[in-house]
């Protein structure tokens, strides 16, 4: 199933979401409106929206200019910035990092959410280490080391720059206003929740009793939550927020699911779907 655009902003914008957030994925979602792919092939990179909403939020914080009211020419310069040795855009991690301190926040804060959206697009993968007498040392790329990354925000903005570079002002003003974001999901499984890689599963368990059926998933922005029969709440940071919604949204079930919740890895697209993925499983879905 194609990721819409109320879901992604869905996942950007949980209950209590600070007010000039809002305003700012809102306006993401005006602009990128016009060219999100729709169809079932066609997707674009991991981090695009939360990448472009947090560059109209961070221009807000250090250059005073409201987030819906950006002017093209000042997202354009951001998103024409400089590079690092490795490609990363530096110019416009230094933005993100920076908006963010102006509002009082660090990238790896638990909260608010927009903390949490910029650890997830500027994370970068870890070069290989290896622990010795003296110390962990980077492994050298010749001997199967490498540099670290990419991070999301890296073909994120790519696909930016080609996406919105031709935008003018005139254009902008003409574009319908955004979709309604996708609001909180509460849902009744009454069999297990499953989550299935390519080449394994994983169940969902209360954190407390263990057990396993008959619980309460929800999703509230980017947090996923399951509350099982006893009323405990364990919070399932191994469960995408998207990936949920589109699990749910595959079972038709407006009032709850009746059978098992397959819901595909984290690490994984969030429209990747679990019947092609584990094929012990795929008999059953």
């Amino acid at each position: 199933m194609t990721i819409t655009l109320p879901q992604v902003m869905g996942d950007l914008l949980p209950t209590g979401a600070p007010p000039q957030w809002r305003v700012a994925v809102d306006r993401a979602a005006q602009l990128l409106a016009p060219r999100w792919p729709t169809g079932p092939v066609e997707r674009a990179p991991l981090g695009v929206f939360a990448s472009l909403a947090l560059i109209l939020y961070a221009l807000h914080r250090t250059q005073s200019q409201e987030p819906a009211a950006v002017p093209m020419s000042a997202l354009r310069d951001v998103l024409d910035g400089d590079l690092d040795a490795n490609d990363e855009p530096v110019t416009i991690k230094t933005l993100i990092v920076e908006g963010l301190s102006a509002a009082g926040h660090r990238v790896h804060d638990a909260e608010p959410v927009m903390c949490r959206a910029a650890a997830r697009v500027l994370h970068q993968d870890a070069p290989l280490v290896v622990t010795t007498p003296f110390g962990a040392v980077d492994v050298p790329i010749g001997m199967g080391g490498a540099v670290p990354g990419p991070s999301e925000l890296r073909s994120a903005a790519a696909w930016l720059k080609r996406m919105l570079g031709a935008l003018d002002e005139d254009t902008i003003a003409a574009l319908a206003p955004a979709p309604q974001p996708a609001g909180p999901v509460n849902v009744m499984v009454i069999g297990q929740v499953l989550i299935i890689s390519d080449d394994s599963e994983a169940l969902v368990q209360c954190a407390e009793c263990q057990q396993d059926e008959r619980g309460q998933l929800a999703v509230d922005g980017d947090q996923v939550t399951y509350t099982c029969a006893q009323g405990h709440i364990s919070a399932q940071r191994q469960l995408g927020s998207g990936h949920v919604r589109q699990a749910i949204a595959r079972t038709q079930a407006d009032d709850g699911v009746s059978g098992p919740l397959y819901v595909a890895d984290a690490r994984l697209p969030a429209d990747a779907d679990p019947a092609t993925l584990h094929p012990v499983r795929a008999a059953c879905l």
